[in-house]
């Protein structure tokens, strides 16, 4: 593999452990010249916007907690849908991961808005008792076996709507 090559897997390695770790500054010279620079940042959506390249202001917060776990994200609006899954990123306990079925659960979450192989860019921390994952499925540790994959689709799901129901409900009123 040439050397672009091999800057490229770093880069995209490195832009999914500065999305794993937002309080965490991370700075990315090659050759002399800076490809990223990510603050240290509290606020997610300062780290998530520059990394998915949308705009602070297009960001949707997600939020859900159920017994199968917790999770907190930001899901940028269906406008913003882009084809494959390249801008979606799945965190689970801290460690970058790879699962068909929760990215499928943001699609389900999406459906009616986006056409179905678009999907707009998503970062999603999960949080799970480890004892409820097995990460020695896949060498890289990039693939994960859930215990709880249907409770935690479905946690997914339900809170891709209810950003977008909040974010696209429009108040009424009432005139006496």
């Amino acid at each position: 593999m040439g050397r672009a090559g091999v800057a490229h897997i770093r880069v995209e390695t490195l832009m999914a452990m500065a999305l794993a770790h937002p309080t965490v500054g991370l700075r990315f010279v090659v050759d002399g010249k800076q490809r990223f620079d990510y603050p240290a940042n509290e606020d997610t959506t300062q780290r998530v916007a520059p990394v998915t390249g949308t705009p602070v202001d297009a960001l949707l917060r997600l939020q859900a907690e159920e017994a199968a776990g917790q999770l907190v994200g930001c899901l940028a609006r269906p406008e913003f849908a882009r084809h494959g899954t390249r801008g979606v990123h799945l965190i689970l306990n801290g460690r970058p991961i790879l699962d068909r079925s929760l990215t499928h659960a943001i699609r389900e979450g999406l459906r009616g808005l986006i056409e179905p192989t678009t999907l707009p860019p998503a970062v999603v921390w999960i949080s799970v008792p480890p004892d409820r994952v097995d990460v020695y499925v896949d060498p890289t540790k990039s693939e994960v076996r859930l215990r709880d994959g249907s409770a935690l689709f479905s946690m997914i799901r339900m809170a891709v709507r209810r950003a977008l129901d909040e974010a696209f409900t429009v108040g009424i009123v009432r005139v006496q």
